[in-house]
């Protein structure tokens, strides 16, 4: 109810008052001495009271009724969005943009079949409401011909935006649609870069991924909002696909549209770019006039029944100066109208109180941390905010935070900034978000935090975009970190909260880092072994800096051992006429069983005694090639001449079995390994397939029982220590 209306209503139920209090006068009075007049209105005043007082109360019912009518917000909620972006729920309440609607719609409607036409970019700064329009304004004007996609925000990836917009969230559990998700975003962006090379062809999985979206019948929308983090999240490789995607998509089905909020200055640096032609046609959103700046406090408090008196529009007109206004109205209005009820009256008293324009959101935010420091220390709380702040070429920008990055401290900071309506829900509640840029802008803490930690955040924006784009292009070892950029990255992630995926990088850089000194190291130690001769003294330095510089590899462990310690026996004799193939220590540690090309097998004590001695019954004409010893000595691996492998009892010298897979390179019997207590053998015969061979209890005669692990290329095996597990190592994974 407008103010003026409810002044009449107020004189109407005075004079009715003093009505009915002339009436009840007359009944309890003496009327004989009346004048005649008042004696016949004395005589009827039980009627004409009773009746009076029920059209009163007829005709106040009626009145509320048409103002409950009128009224189109009947929501738990506030009219006003606060700092977040006006949404289909609240379209009822939305107004100052009607023109701009209705034209967004003319041109989606009749946008034609060219792609440039068919992408509509919405430009305008930021604060001036170009969400707020497309989500309240144009979406919910859409009939049921047309299918929406989004909103999506890029963030630092937008092909897992994309994907994150495409998959569906129907019958599947939230870790197995996550991983459906990186699956097809990987999938996005090699089509991506599949099309920027040869420059033609269709997008198959992005139409393929469409298609479950959109029913043939119908057009399709896909909602971009903040079109720019590609420009200050993301990096231009990325940007570049994406954009080459979209329009790809648009070409290749004519039913696809695309509408993207960005800033003035982005559209400049796309319309700079190779994708330029889809820049070509922006729509503007400008700034608000007075009147319509009027509609936007006004209307919704009309439609709540909300009252606000007339100096506190004026003053938040004329306060409504900077280039945050709507965001700020927004929330100054949602904290009003929340303190002051649906149908209470916002006072000037009550707008001086929570800050007036201006002050309201850093007052609201400053109350806030406040309150957070009698439980936290200022550092956590401190930290937790930075977490939501990146840096572009220019100037800090907010960015979205998964659940699964933030710590327990770090939720329940967020959770208290979220019931404060500071920091909102994204991706269905899996991510958090600053509710609007104009924080960055407006509130002095998280200016001066921005200010001291801007190196560092800097340097973290670069690290993102490099894990990133690592992440989406199928882990490429060349792109790892190495050396000194690696020690610099590990001590700025030692002091900053760093997304998982960046760990997951610095992780396979550090792996990456030890494997090639590993290597380094190896390759030292036995250059080291070649010098023993010629330079000893050289020889020992470089096995000592070998194993100094790759302390876990064993090579140049052995290497140094053998150049600086003096063997106890420099001569043992050994049984066998040809040259040893393989040996290996007793389970027992008593002596060493040993295996020679000539077939002969031997047994030494620890004093080098030949202890007994026995002959392999080996049909061969040829002496053996190759050959593997249990770690318990009790069995053994042969390649035979045929290059088939065969495994022998050393125990009882019978053959336990034979495999049907020839062995085309010799060196293929590093891929075999001996489970620790000699009972299972795995390895890889051909290049497609691990064998596992189980020869426990065996007897002579009896086929050996084997699985098969389909794994192609394999290169080194190993069992663990309970023998519950095999790790492999392929060309191009562990």
């Amino acid at each position: 109810m407008s103010q003026k209306n409810r002044a009449r209503l107020d004189v109407r139920s005075l004079l009715l008052g003093l009505i009915f209090g002339f009436g009840t006068n007359l009944i309890t009075a003496n009327p004989e001495d009346w004048w005649t007049p008042l004696q016949v209105i004395d005589q009827y005043a039980p009627v004409w009271l009773v009746t009076g007082i029920s059209a009163a109360l007829l005709y106040e019912g009626i009145v509320r009724y048409r103002e409950n009518r009128q009224r189109s917000w009947h929501g738990p909620d506030s009219p006003y969005a606060g700092l977040s972006p006006y949404t289909a729920d609240r379209s009822p309440v939305f107004f100052g943009r009607e023109s701009e609607a209705e034209k967004l719609l003319s041109r989606l409607n009749r946008s034609g079949v060219d792609p440039s036409m068919r992408f509509i970019p919405v430009v305008g700064p930021s604060g001036v409401g170009k969400s707020s329009l497309v989500q309240a304004g144009v979406l919910p004007a859409l009939n049921r011909h047309w299918t929406i996609i989004g909103p999506l925000q890029p963030g630092p990836s937008p092909f897992l935006a994309l994907a994150n917009a495409l998959v569906s969230r129907d019958d599947v559990s939230h870790q197995r649609r996550t991983q459906l998700v990186v699956k097809q975003a990987r999938l996005l962006r090699d089509e991506a870069a599949q099309l920027r090379c040869t420059g033609t062809g269709r997008p198959d999985v992005l139409l393929s991924l469409l298609a479950e979206q959109q029913p043939k019948t119908q057009r399709l929308l896909i909602f971009v909002d903040q079109l720019e983090e590609t420009i200050t999240l993301s990096s231009p490789e990325e940007r570049g696909l994406f954009l080459a995607l979209l329009r790809a998509g648009m070409t290749a089905l004519p039913t696809m549209h695309t509408l993207a909020t960005l800033r003035p200055d982005a559209l400049a640096q796309f319309c700079n770019g190779p994708d330029a032609p889809l820049f070509a046609h922006p729509f503007r959103v400008g700034p608000l006039d007075s009147q319509r700046l009027r509609d936007v406090i006004m209307k919704p408090a009309a439609a709540t029944g909300l009252k606000i008196e007339g100096q506190v529009v004026e003053q938040m007109l004329a306060e409504a100066t900077v280039g945050d206004t709507l965001p700020l109205l927004s929330h100054l209005l949602e904290r009003l109208h929340l303190n002051c009820g649906a149908e209470g009256t916002i006072t000037s008293e009550a707008f001086n109180r929570v800050g007036r324009v201006i002050g309201a959101i850093t007052d609201h935010a400053e109350e806030v941390y406040e309150s957070l420091l009698a439980v936290y220390q200022p550092k956590q709380i401190d930290e937790t905010l930075l977490r939501f702040v990146s840096w572009s070429a220019h100037e800090p920008v907010r960015k979205p935070v998964p659940a699964l990055d933030l710590d327990s401290v770090s939720l329940r900071v967020v959770e208290e900034f979220r019931i404060a309506r500071l920091i909102v829900d994204t991706d269905d509640g899996a991510s958090f978000d600053l509710a609007h840029d104009a924080l960055l802008r407006q509130w002095d803490r998280i200016r001066n935090l921005i200010a001291q930690a801007e190196d560092r955040l800097r340097n973290l924006a670069l690290l993102e975009l490099r894990a990133q784009k690592w992440f989406l292009s199928s882990r490429p070892a060349d792109d790892l970190l190495r050396g000194g950029p690696l020690e610099d990255a590990r001590a700025l992630v030692a002091i900053s909260s760093a997304p998982s995926i960046l760990r997951e990088f610095l992780k396979a850089s550090q792996a990456g880092e030890e494997k090639a000194a590993t290597r380094k190291a190896e390759e030292a130690a036995e250059r080291a072994l070649h010098l023993r001769e010629q330079d000893r003294a050289l020889a020992v330095a470089a096995a000592r800096e070998a194993a100094r510089s790759a302390s876990g590899s064993s090579s140049a462990v052995l290497a140094l051992w053998g150049l600086i310690e003096e063997p106890a026996v420099e001569r043992l004799p050994i049984g066998h006429s040809a040259g040893v193939l393989c040996f290996t220590w007793l389970q027992d540690s008593s002596g060493i069983v040993s295996l020679a090309k000539d077939r002969s097998v031997c047994i030494w004590d620890v004093h080098g005694e030949l202890s007994k001695f026995s002959s392999l019954p080996y049909e061969g004409e040829t002496d053996l090639g190759l050959a593997k010893i249990s770690a318990d000595g009790s069995r053994v691996l042969l390649v035979e001449n045929d290059f088939h492998s065969s495994l022998w009892d050393l125990q009882n010298m019978h053959r336990l079995g034979r495999s049907n897979y020839p062995m085309n390179l010799r060196m293929e019997l590093m891929t075999y390994e001996w489970s620790p207590d000699g009972q299972f053998l795995a390895g890889q015969p051909d290049y497609s397939n691990i064998l596992v061979w189980m020869v426990s209890h065996k007897e002579k005669g009896e086929d050996v029982t084997q699985q098969t692990i389909p794994t192609p290329h394999v290169t080194a095996l190993s069992w663990s220590p309970d023998q519950s597990a095999i790790a492999y190592l392929t060309d191009s994974s562990l």
